[in-house]
């Protein structure tokens, strides 16, 4: 939440307990900004209507797996090299590919994706501005959490094999200054 309100405030998609019911785990969608360089202000509202909570969906072992294809990368590019991790990406027969249910990602600072497993007609296009339905820039949000060191999200994206919105577990860092590596999770 700190690192989206102090990127020009948005939506934050997470996993909370709610009091009025049983503080059970359930996702939750806020919205930040910025007061000073100390403070930020939000609300949020609990979306009760999706069956999503963080004992039942995930499988812990997938989760590992989706940091660890990330860290993987970052492996890859001090071997590699940024290009060479971004051509792995880029081709569907790669390992990087081969990990059911995880569909790593490449982007830039300024939004611009460099590779993308789910969807490689996205290849070349800047996502600053897509927005999905809950009103989210997930590019900005990634590009924010990157930024900050990176770690886990959750959003909607999405999903050009069912042709709808899916719910993602997503994992990035940044490999440099300029570029930074994630990959999804699909949560079913």
């Amino acid at each position: 939440m700190t690192a989206r309100a102090n990127l020009w405030g948005g939506f934050v998609l997470y996993l909370y307990e709610n009091p009025f019911d049983n503080f059970a785990s359930e996702l939750k969608l806020s919205y930040v900004m910025a007061v000073d360089d100390t403070w930020f202000i939000g609300s949020g509202i609990y979306l009760e209507d999706q069956p999503f909570s963080d004992t039942f969906y995930i499988d812990w072992q997938k989760r590992e797996d989706l940091v660890s294809q990330v860290r993987g990368m970052d492996y890859l590019t001090i071997v590699e090299g940024i290009p060479a991790v971004l051509d792995m990406i880029n081709d569907p027969k790669s390992e990087l590919n081969g990990q059911e249910g995880l569909y790593p990602f490449a982007i830039t600072e300024n939004g611009t994706m460099l590779a993308y497993a789910m969807n490689p007609s996205l290849v070349g296009t800047n996502q600053l501005s897509m927005n999905n339905s809950y009103g989210m820039s997930v590019m900005r949000e990634v590009i924010s959490l990157s930024k900050e060191g990176g770690g886990l999200m959750y959003s909607k994206v999405w999903n050009p094999e069912t042709m709808t919105e899916t719910y993602v577990l997503i994992y990035v860092e940044p490999a440099d200054d300029t570029t930074y590596f994630g990959s999804m999770l699909i949560l079913e």
